[in-house]
């Protein structure tokens, strides 16, 4: 998938990501749901909950997204950066891709992602 990368500083890049839908990650791995049973992104996105939490392996920064923008097609748990395999420096092995926001808020992993599901009211 091909997007431009913007800062909230004002400056932005066109970026080439591969990777797996967020979306097909969260239906593999069953997260949680309103009626408590298993999640059905497909058909009843209505019953998931609002937001998930994404939060770095030293708990160092953290992450909160609308239920909408994570199950976008074009949000993606990505591992290649314009055809490399991405480094330390902008995520490796995994990060968070989501053209729908600002990249503050598409949080590299620097290790692994912890993924919750969250009712915030």
């Amino acid at each position: 998938m091909t997007t431009e990368l913007k800062c909230i500083e004002g400056w932005s890049v066109v970026v080439n990501w591969a990777g797996a839908r967020l979306s097909d990650f969260m239906n593999h791995f069953q997260s949680a749901s309103r009626a408590g049973s298993a999640p059905d992104i497909a058909n009843k996105p209505e019953n998931l909950l609002p937001y998930i939490s994404m939060v770095t392996p030293d708990g160092g920064y953290y992450v909160g997204i609308d239920m909408p923008s994570a199950i976008h097609p074009q949000t993606l748990l990505c591992y290649e950066m314009n055809g490399a395999s991405l480094t330390p420096e902008h995520g490796a092995p995994l990060r968070l891709v989501t053209p729908m926001k600002y990249g503050i808020k598409q949080i590299n992993a620097s290790g692994a992602l912890k993924l919750r599901a969250a009712l915030w009211r």
